[in-house]
């Protein structure tokens, strides 16, 4: 690969709805997240506050772990969501303004009604807009709540996604608001590669507010490596001396559903998605 189809497959950042899809395939959400994000960003009352996905910043992945694995214990339950915002803009065009032929291309794209005592046109269109990670499901929310949160999103970039885990829902014990930003895939690889030996992750237990989890193992995948060619192994890499595989058997579903993320990913990366109004739906493992 090289010149654009380089950028495109390894430099460029993965967007939101990239994230949701997988998601939407029962990936657990704390391997995924481990695997994609850079950081955590949220606004403090000092300024923003950034949690960097990184063993070597020990704090700040602590919090980032604590997060990932906190969303996981909400998706335990089948009370993560991660949709689209879908809402209804409304504007008024005073009738004089509104000819026939302009009228026939609006009633394409809006539903119009006339208010004769104005007179205006009122039109309304429904918005399939950014999408949020929840505990609790959007439609909840009323149309000017929906727009609002909404609103905040379209100020991200499109690698970011916005989380709005709120108190009175599951998970609550431990509110947050902020934006997940999401890595390209050659950092992924370079986070990956470093955690091998040169910035190894670390065990980090959950918080004292959230609820036991099936699974929270120290690296987000084990990659062994070795002299020889590993006994075992359904694939094994040599490079530069080395053999690197992942771990196989019974104890090892963690890192082999990590690594077919992975390769989905990689797959991915390449094509845009369309965004397509869905009915809203839990996120469960």
């Amino acid at each position: 690969m090289e010149g654009e189809q380089f950028t495109q497959r390894m430099l460029t950042p993965l967007s939101e709805n990239k994230l949701t899809l997988l998601l939407h395939q029962n990936i657990e959400v704390d391997l995924l997240l481990r695997l994609v994000t850079l950081e955590f960003r949220t606004q403090g009352e000092t300024g923003e506050a950034i949690y960097h996905n990184r063993p070597r910043n020990q704090k700040d992945y602590e919090t980032f772990r604590h997060i990932a694995l906190h969303l996981s214990s909400i998706q335990d339950q089948d009370q993560l969501y991660a949709e689209p915002l879908i809402f209804t803009r409304h504007w008024t065009l005073p009738a004089k303004t509104v000819s026939g032929k302009s009228f026939l291309a609006l009633e394409r794209e809006y539903s119009i009604t006339l208010d004769p005592q104005k007179p205006v046109y009122h039109l309304s269109k429904q918005v399939i807009g950014r999408t949020v990670l929840t505990n609790y499901d959007p439609f909840l929310l009323n149309n000017e709540e929906r727009m609002r949160l909404n609103d905040e999103a379209e100020t991200n970039a499109v690698n970011d996604v916005l989380v709005d885990i709120r108190p009175t829902y599951p998970g609550g014990d431990y509110p947050l608001h902020g934006k997940l930003r999401l890595r390209s895939f050659s950092n992924i690889i370079y986070f990956i590669g470093r955690s091998i030996s040169s910035e190894p992750e670390h065990d980090v237990p959950k918080d004292s507010h959230t609820p036991q989890v099936k699974e929270n193992p120290v690296s987000a995948i084990a990659v062994l490596e070795s002299d020889s060619y590993p006994s075992g192994a359904d694939v094994a890499v040599n490079y530069r001396g080395k053999y690197y595989s992942v771990r196989s058997g019974q104890d090892s579903s963690w890192d082999q559903t990590a690594f077919r993320v992975l390769s989905q990913i990689y797959q991915m990366t390449i094509t845009e998605l369309p965004k397509v109004a869905a009915p809203s739906i839990t996120i469960a493992k």
